[in-house]
């Protein structure tokens, strides 16, 4: 079992998520924690659980290898770079991703070297980073779960923009 698990260190993390320790939830938070500190080192805390926010920690959380020339999509804003953490099935509904789909718009990528990513399934979250608006104002949107979503550190290394 991962260190995150030594003595009752779990117990805090099911706390901060509001969840019940189960044997599926477990399953999930290990896989999910021990990615992280493998594969993104330098996240902290906060973010992880941010991260493990958005997902359905009741439903499998895996790793799996994508193939190469397979591919994946994203909805990403216009202003935002395409290569972030954060993709999908290509054929995914954007509202089953647990983003505001406002100025979201569809992008396909070809894997080009096999990789190993964290594939969940999205949980339903209140959104509030997805507009970018004037320091201090919040626009709340409750985005529905239940799309697969793929974690991909590293993704520009991985991935190219298909056309």
């Amino acid at each position: 079992m991962s260190a995150h698990f030594q003595g009752k260190a779990y117990e805090q993390w099911f706390r901060d998520l509001r969840i019940t320790d189960a044997p599926l939830t477990r399953r999930g938070l290990v896989e999910a924690l021990d990615f992280f500190h493998q594969r993104m080192p330098g996240l902290d805390r906060r973010t992880m659980l941010a991260f493990l926010r958005g997902m359905d920690l009741h439903r499998p959380v895996k790793r799996v290898l994508l193939q190469p020339n397979s591919e994946i999509a994203a909805f990403r804003r216009s202003t935002e770079s395409p290569f972030k953490l954060f993709y999908t099935k290509v054929g995914a509904n954007l509202h089953s991703l647990g983003v505001n789909p406002h100025d979201r718009r569809f992008q396909r990528f070809r894997v080009r070297a096999l990789v190993e990513v964290l594939e969940s399934y999205a949980a339903p979250v209140v959104d509030t980073w997805s507009e970018l608006l004037p320091v201090g104002v919040y626009r709340h949107y409750t985005a529905r779960g239940g799309g697969i979503q793929y974690v991909i550190p590293g993704s520009y290394d991985c991935l190219l923009v298909a056309v």
